[in-house]
C-alpha cells in the first residue's frame, strides 16, 4: 500500500530499486486521463449546475482537460491545486467591458470571454446540430455584467443580434409570436 505524504507526494522504487517522486495530481491524470481535487467546498446557489469546460470550446483548452468548470451562473472554478477555488471574473476595458477569465497553464495565460463559455456549455446543447459555435454571437439581455445562461441568446447572424440588441433597448416591440429568442422566448419578454 501507498499512502501520499502531507505534501501529496507518493515515493516508488523502479526495477533498480531507484526511488522516484510523484505526485497525486501526476498519478491521477497519467492512470485516468482526469484532474484530482481533494477539497471542493466551494457552495452552490440554487440551481446551480457545472460543467467541465470542453476543449470543444476552445482548441487551446486540450492543455486543461478537467481542470476548470463553468455554471450556469458564470462563476467558474478551478481543480489545478489540490483545493478548488472560485476564479475572479472581471471586466476588462480592452474588450469593450465583457467579463474575462484568465486560465492558466505554468507561465502562459488564456484570457476567455465568460458568456461565450457559458453559451457554448448550456445554450448550444438546446440548439439543432450541426450549428458552427465560431461563426455565432452571443447576445446580453440584461447587459454585459450579466452572464448566465437565462440572461443570454445564442444568435446566428449578426442581422439577428441586432434584431435582439434593439428589442432589448425598446426601440421594437417584442411579440411572442416573433422568432426572436428561439432557446428561451421568456427571457426578451
Amino acid at each position: 500500500m501507498v499512502i501520499p505524504t502531507a505534501n501529496h507526494r507518493v515515493y516508488l522504487r523502479d526495477a533498480n530499486n531507484t526511488r522516484i517522486s510523484y505526485t497525486m495530481k501526476e498519478i491521477v491524470r497519467t492512470v485516468y486521463d482526469s484532474e484530482y481535487c481533494i477539497i471542493d467546498d466551494i457552495q452552490d446557489l440554487d440551481g446551480e449546475e457545472w460543467y467541465f469546460i470542453e476543449d470543444g470550446y476552445d482548441k487551446l483548452f486540450h492543455k486543461y482537460k478537467e481542470s476548470y468548470l463553468i455554471s450556469n451562473y458564470a462563476r467558474v472554478k478551478s481543480y489545478i491545486g489540490y483545493e478548488a477555488v472560485l476564479m475572479t471574473v472581471k471586466p476588462y476595458k480592452g474588450n469593450n467591458g465583457y467579463y474575462m477569465v484568465n486560465f492558466r497553464d505554468g507561465k502562459k495565460r488564456l484570457r476567455r470571454r465568460v458568456h461565450r463559455i457559458v453559451a457554448y456549455h448550456f445554450l448550444l446543447p438546446l440548439m439543432p446540430k450541426g450549428i458552427d459555435f465560431t461563426k455565432c454571437e452571443v447576445h446580453h439581455w440584461r447587459g454585459k455584467e450579466n452572464n448566465a445562461a437565462c440572461d443570454l441568446s445564442i444568435c446566428l447572424t449578426k442581422k439577428q443580434h441586432e434584431l435582439y440588441d434593439r428589442i432589448r433597448r425598446g426601440i421594437i416591440e417584442y411579440r411572442a409570436t416573433h422568432p426572436v429568442c428561439w432557446v428561451m422566448p421568456d427571457v426578451a419578454a
